[in-house]
């Protein structure tokens, strides 16, 4: 996944058909030379307005209802085609930062795009960052295959 945008408290992050993400996971963007860490949600999931997409949409459309037989690639261009093709624009909303160990909601950096990785958090990981779950924990639902907690003791 790579960084694109950042517009206010929304991130447009770049997703490649071997990136499993969907609306509702968190991602964690690692700024890895300043050592600080945004947590942003998925809340959409889109196809990134790419020059030509349309035409060269059409123009398969067009040629697999006209011709039949293998075609030949040995620059292996239509496999890079289908990986623009398949790439996913993520409108994410920035949640709050991780900042030498302490959570913070007031966020007033950006990563670098250089710099940054950027993947998906597990929940189990996500309740261990922000400090979730403790001694009285009362389930409030599911989060993917895990159930999502808090403590009682924080209320």
């Amino acid at each position: 996944m790579k960084l694109y945008r950042k517009e206010g408290d929304l991130l447009q992050v770049l997703c490649f058909p071997d990136e499993q993400v969907e609306k509702g996971d968190y991602l964690a963007i690692e700024d890895l030379k300043t050592g600080r860490m945004l947590l942003a949600q998925a809340i959409d999931i889109q196809f990134p307005n790419l020059p030509g997409l349309l035409e060269d949409l059409l123009r398969d459309e067009a040629k697999e209802a006209h011709i039949f037989g293998d075609e030949y690639d040995p620059l292996q261009i239509e496999s890079q085609i289908n990986l623009l093709r398949d790439a996913r624009l993520i409108q994410a909303k920035i949640r709050c930062s991780v900042e030498g160990g302490e959570v913070k909601f007031n966020v007033s950096w950006i990563p670098s795009r250089v710099h940054s990785r950027i993947r998906r958090l597990e929940p189990g990981r996500l309740r261990s960052l922000l400090r979730l779950g403790g001694a009285r924990p009362i389930t409030i639902g599911q989060l993917g295959e895990a159930k999502l907690e808090i403590d009682a003791q924080s209320l």
